[in-house]
């Protein structure tokens, strides 16, 4: 579920308490949302907002424990970057105004701790094949927001869609691209190709 709106304006706080991710969340996090311009709610667990200064910061609760804490981080990568959307699945994906995708697996131990593998590295669309090798959990590479790149390069991305195994990238000439991973393998696999479809 995601709000949005200009750069000018602001999202009122009344349509975000509806979210349970936005309840209970302290003084700091109240000012973010004093100023949020966009805001993608991935479910009660986890979201990210955007402020009307390009601040991006990740808002995370754990389902373990009934706490209630919400732990609220800045996503520096990501800071002065004018984000369009976001998309998340098994990783996060955030496409920007001016056509750039970047990918990254949101991952913090103490609240949200998730079992990952060469799967979803696969997924970033940005590592070799085999990332089995790669202590993902400490990885600058993995764990923040770094652009994709690749046969997307010089490309601008209109829209993304993503699931556990596949993305699909529409660029703003009509191109669309996608990566395939083998479920279990972590490999990327070719895709079926034709006119103005192409794999990454």
């Amino acid at each position: 579920m995601e709000s949005s709106a200009s750069s000018l304006d602001v999202i009122s706080r009344d349509k975000l308490t509806i979210f349970e991710i936005f309840l209970h969340i302290g003084p700091e996090g109240e000012e973010i949302l004093k100023t949020a311009k966009l805001v993608h709610v991935v479910d009660r667990w986890q979201a990210f907002v955007v402020t009307i200064a390009d601040e991006t910061y990740s808002f995370i609760r754990t389902p373990f424990v009934d706490s209630g804490v919400c732990k609220i981080a800045k996503i520096p990568q990501l800071f002065g970057v004018r984000i369009k959307d976001f998309v998340v699945v098994l990783i996060e994906l955030a496409v920007t105004e001016d056509g750039s995708l970047y990918s990254w697996i949101l991952h913090d131990p103490d609240v949200l701790d998730f079992d990952h593998d060469s799967t979803d590295f696969a997924l970033l669309g940005r590592l070799k094949e085999d990332a089995d090798g790669i202590n993902w959990d400490k990885s600058d590479l993995i764990l923040t927001p770094h652009r994709v790149l690749g046969s997307l390069t010089g490309k601008k991305v209109r829209q993304v869609a993503l699931s556990c195994e596949r993305i699909v990238v529409l660029t703003m000439g009509g191109d669309v691209y996608e990566w395939v991973v083998s479920m279990g393998t972590g490999q990327q696999n070719a895709a079926k190709s034709g006119r103005g479809y192409r794999t990454i």
